[in-house]
């Protein structure tokens, strides 16, 4: 009787350090700070919509803080090479492990002022991964061809 006891004692403790490990860390995971989601998302779409699909000018979108937008396609989160300063976008999303998004980043040279996942299917910027733009020429254009943006071939 007594052992049974003792083992019934053991298996409660056991349950009640796994329910209080648990509680932490899930306690932990939910109020570790999260970067705040991007807010040009529906001004991307309504800028290119309202082109009719053709163009999309980065110029017109979000702050005035930022000076250079820059993209990556899907497989290419070598963010800090192409950014020039430490920011890592695999700390942020890990979207660019598929096919489906590429990621805008708005830069001022010495920090990321926002980035927009973009799903590629409401406009593909893949032909633009790895590369910057000032934002003073920032306008892009729908290829025929690849059906990816682009800046003008002429």
């Amino acid at each position: 009787m007594r052992k049974y006891i003792k083992i019934v004692l053991g298996l409660a403790s056991l349950m009640a350090m796994l329910i209080v490990g648990a509680s932490i860390g899930f306690y932990i995971g939910i109020s570790l700070e999260k970067p705040a989601p991007p807010k040009y998302n529906y001004s991307l779409w309504n800028n290119i919509q309202s082109n009719n699909g053709k163009s999309i000018d980065f110029q017109t979108l979000g702050s005035h803080e930022w000076n250079k937008v820059c993209f990556l396609g899907p497989y290419n989160t070598n963010s800090e090479k192409l950014l020039g300063f430490n920011w890592n976008i695999s700390e942020y999303t890990d979207v660019l492990s598929s096919d489906g998004y590429n990621v805008i980043i708005f830069t001022n040279d010495k920090e990321v002022i926002d980035f927009v996942v973009q799903t590629r299917s409401h406009g593909d910027f893949q032909k633009m991964s790895g590369k910057c733009l000032p934002r003073n020429n920032s306008k892009l254009f729908l290829s025929d061809k690849s059906r990816s943006f682009m800046q003008d071939e002429s």
